[in-house]
């Protein structure tokens, strides 16, 4: 906006928070892409933890209520910072395959690890 870059992405979170705060007006930029929908950051547990363990705290999160994301001041969905879909499950059980498209993306770019 300002000719600092020639390009920048944006997730549709921070886009919706920047629309709310006034900072981002999309009809001033051009959408060259938009990715089908990501999950969100994903949760994960230590390797080192028993088999029944990692179980136990997968069951957990994909077994609480809706509820927890979305009421009281430290909602899960404040705490974990994302924003709950609408409808559906808030938790969700994700492969390295869910994430393809971004994988797919950094091959294009020839992204490393080191320049994230």
């Amino acid at each position: 906006m300002h000719g600092k870059v020639d390009a920048a992405e944006i997730n549709s979170q921070e886009e919706a928070s920047a629309q709310t705060a006034h900072e981002f007006n999309p009809s001033q930029y051009t959408e060259i892409w938009k990715s089908a929908p990501i999950p969100n950051d994903p949760v994960c547990v230590s390797g080192s933890l028993s088999a029944t363990a990692q179980t136990a705290i997968k069951n957990a999160l994909l077994g609480l209520p809706s509820s927890a994301f979305t009421t009281g001041k430290t909602s899960l969905a404040s705490e974990l910072d994302f924003t709950p879909p609408t409808g559906g499950h808030e938790m969700l059980s994700v492969t390295q395959a869910d994430y393809s498209q971004l994988f797919n993306l950094a091959k294009a770019l020839n992204l490393r690890s080191s320049d994230l």
